[in-house]
């Protein structure tokens, strides 16, 4: 949320001087300081947007969902079918079969 509101104000502040240094450019004598300006919110800009991506696709990658249930490997319970043991095997006695 921080880097949210840090990337918008960097961004308007951005867009106003980009729009100054347009401006400027249409002056009989242009100045370079402007230009200057535009380039380090760029950067500042970018910069921030990097470091948001970064923490927000590992945070995004390694944490699951709050409401996910993981099971431990082995625990998990399959249904018993009639006839089979609970290992998955067939069952230790099988009814006699018809000759």
């Amino acid at each position: 949320m921080v880097f949210d509101t840090l990337i918008g104000m960097v961004g308007f502040f951005t867009l106003m001087f980009f729009l100054n240094a347009v401006a400027n450019i249409f002056q009989p004598e242009p100045a370079v300081t402007p230009a200057i300006i535009l380039f380090l919110c760029v950067t500042l800009l970018l910069v921030l947007w990097r470091i948001r991506r970064a923490k927000f696709f590992t945070a995004a990658a390694t944490t699951p969902p709050a409401d996910a249930t993981t099971p431990e490997p082995g625990s998990v319970e399959t249904p018993s079918i009639p006839g089979q043991n609970p290992a998955g095997g067939a069952a230790a006695t099988l009814p006699p079969s018809a000759p």
